[in-house]
């Protein structure tokens, strides 16, 4: 699910390039979601799920990404049951990619989920990866959108993370996050609980002059 798209996809040979992309209304997903029980979920606030592609300037400004009715001015609103949950303010699951550049978020991530194995949450990007020898490179992204989880999460793995949840093979150049970080769920019942001011979890490539002013609470 995308505010703008929901599935980009290229091929390894032909990358598909995304740019100048930008989400300002409201997009309301639960009503989908409801009753997902196995798969995968992801959900960006511009877009989805993205393969073999490279984005440029792709921005969610949106005052409301809700699932329900119960949102409010600027949240980004999710609920839902599946076997991984990927959620980001700019794209839920990034797989693949060659390059990610001036991609920013500003709203607020509200979040309601519960009972997935995975759970990766970021600012801009739930989950980044590639298995090419050639990482990802992603420059000048930034989240200026508040975190608020507050509901029961049954899960694995939860990563939380004020760029991105998790990452694998990733290089980051001057990112940043200014968003707050607030976790106070119900209940949390997880093997694995990682959270940090920019990435949850960050596996191979690395991370040079990107910085983060955001608390965490």
């Amino acid at each position: 699910f995308g505010g703008v798209v929901g599935v980009v996809k290229g091929t390894a040979e032909a990358f598909c390039e995304v740019s100048g992309l930008t989400n300002s209304g409201v997009t309301t997903i639960g009503a989908l979601n409801n009753g997902l029980k196995t798969g995968y979920s992801n959900s960006g606030g511009v877009i989805g799920y993205a393969i073999y592609c490279n984005l440029d300037n792709c921005d969610n400004t949106a005052t409301e990404f809700k699932q329900e009715s119960t949102a409010t001015i600027s949240k980004l609103e999710y609920k839902a049951n599946a076997h991984g949950i990927y959620i980001g303010g700019v794209a839920g699951y990034c797989k693949e990619m060659g390059t990610i550049e001036n991609c920013d978020n500003s709203a607020t991530l509200n979040l309601n989920a519960n009972n997935a194995i995975h759970h990766y949450i970021g600012g801009l990007f739930g989950l980044v990866e590639t298995s090419s020898t050639t990482f990802v490179e992603v420059s000048k992204c930034s989240n200026s959108g508040n975190f608020a989880p507050g509901a029961t999460f049954t899960t694995k793995r939860f990563r939380l993370g004020g760029v991105t949840g998790t990452n694998t093979n990733v290089n980051y150049t001057q990112c940043s996050n200014s968003g707050n970080i607030s976790y106070s769920p119900s209940q949390l019942v997880t093997n694995q609980f990682y959270c940090g001011g920019l990435f949850g979890m960050l596996t191979g490539g690395g991370a040079t002059s990107c910085i983060n002013t955001g608390d965490i609470t």
